[in-house]
């Protein structure tokens, strides 16, 4: 229900999402009408500029859905992006939609990337909203998630600059209780398989993967 996205070569989010409305409001799909609401900022964001649009789909004038997109600025490119087709989903024809949409997307999954970032921060003694949602995602996304090394270091590098955190030597439980929670939600998850079904076993095993990354 929500898209993150950036301009390429522009550093203010407000004037992207600003840009984004002049392109895309209005815009018609097959029978549904896209409106571009206006550009919200939210003080909560903290250490990067984002600014949100809300995206209402019309079918003529009856509202069937809603989605919210967020726009970064200062976002910095460790590589090209990926451009792939999306399949829709279905094998309906359906004349005016396409197939399949192609979308350009971060470097070597860089939502992901950028995402470890404030999950490894978390996981070794930041602050967290939901600290064993977080630190199980950076596990799940290096197991099933093909990396660059090299790239990723320089990733981790950029994202620390422009959100001006420091991530710590090594990893540790941020506070007592909290491997215990860890391995306590992992034994409720049905998803779960090994090394990550325990905290000491998914430290040891990021530790792995990420060296020499950071």
């Amino acid at each position: 229900m929500d898209l993150d996205m950036f301009r390429e070569g522009h550093s203010s989010a407000v004037a992207s999402a600003d840009a984004l409305r002049e392109l895309m409001d209005l815009t018609q799909v097959g029978r549904y009408t896209f409106r571009v609401g206006p550009t919200t900022t939210s003080p909560d964001r903290g250490e990067i500029d984002v600014a949100r649009v809300t995206i209402t789909v019309l079918d003529d004038t009856a509202m069937v859905q809603s989605f919210s997109i967020d726009i970064s600025g200062e976002v910095v490119l460790n590589a090209e992006p990926e451009v792939v087709e999306v399949p829709r989903g279905d094998q309906a024809v359906l004349p005016g939609y396409p197939a399949t949409v192609r979308v350009r997307l971060y470097p070597d999954r860089e939502p992901d990337r950028r995402q470890v970032v404030r999950d490894v921060r978390d996981v070794r003694g930041g602050p967290s909203i939901h600290p064993v949602s977080r630190s199980v995602r950076p596990g799940f996304i290096l197991d099933n998630l093909p990396f660059d090394r090299e790239i990723l270091s320089a990733a981790l590098t950029t994202q620390q600059g422009l959100r001006h955190v420091t991530i710590p030597e090594d990893f540790s439980e941020p506070a007592p209780g909290w491997a215990a929670g860890y391995d306590k939600q992992m034994g409720r998850t049905p998803s779960a398989r090994e090394p990550f079904t325990t905290y000491d076993a998914a430290m040891a095993t990021l530790r792995t993967a990420l060296h020499p990354a950071f």
